[in-house]
């Protein structure tokens, strides 16, 4: 995690001077900005890809239909086996703002941590709802894995993690916007370096609240008929 975020502290160093204009709305310099990017991209990378690669693993063991034979509501299932990823991302993140703050001297004290958790908390849930849809395709398919780390990629490269989305061409800001993690990243770097009150970021929380709420709803009915389709061809116990 040093070796990462040192590799763009020093790129920061080299060329920081000239990310001064994409980067004045958000109150930080370069490696601040990724430091942001970086550590909610571990929630986000574990919330696309946990399930799938989960709900494979007990495919390949055979012990897929056992679970999903239990009691337990799917909503149950689906919250449990993403526990101990939100518990490790929680970590993560944990150790990238000790490392900014003991290591790479960034400053937190201007940070609006009710703000930002809300943020936090929207960006979990939304991408928990895309992750659940590549989930999907794992009952049906018996895939999915690629399909969330293609989404991953793609949310790393346009969703601002690396660099504003202001830089790319209006034909990329189109996708762009199209992802929660761009409001994600926005938002919680005007929470974190300038202090932004709910009210300050009522754009960006509103449109990912939208996005959890639909992503939500969309992907618990998707995985529910996904199981129905899966239980009735007896696909279950076949990988």
């Amino acid at each position: 995690m040093l070796a990462f975020a040192g590799t763009f502290y020093y790129i920061d160093r080299l060329f920081g001077i000239r990310f001064v204009e994409a980067l004045k709305p958000f109150g930080g310099d370069y490696f601040s900005y990724v430091l942001v990017g970086i550590a909610l991209q571990s929630f986000v990378g574990g919330s696309l890809g946990n399930l799938s690669i989960h709900l494979r693993q007990e495919q390949l063991m055979g012990t897929l239909e056992a679970i999903l034979a239990t009691p337990a509501r799917e909503s149950a299932i689906l919250f449990s086996m993403n526990i101990w990823n939100f518990l490790s991302a929680s970590l993560d993140m944990v150790l990238y703002i000790l490392a900014g703050i003991f290591v790479f001297n960034v400053s937190f004290a201007q940070v609006n941590w009710f703000s930002f958790l809300t943020v936090l908390a929207l960006t979990v849930i939304s991408f928990l709802g895309l992750g659940t849809l590549t989930a999907c395709a794992t009952l049906i398919f018996k895939g999915g894995t690629s399909i969330a780390g293609n989404l991953n990629m793609l949310c790393d490269f346009l969703g601002g993690v690396y660099f504003p989305v202001s830089v790319l061409p209006w034909w990329l800001k189109v996708v762009a916007y199209g992802l929660p993690i761009t409001y994600s990243i926005q938002a919680a770097n005007k929470a974190i370096y300038m202090n932004a009150s709910l009210a300050e970021i009522q754009r960006e929380v509103i449109i990912l609240a939208l996005f959890a709420i639909s992503l939500t709803l969309i992907s618990l009915r998707s995985f529910n008929f996904a199981l129905k389709q899966a239980k009735r061809y007896g696909n279950l116990s076949h990988y």
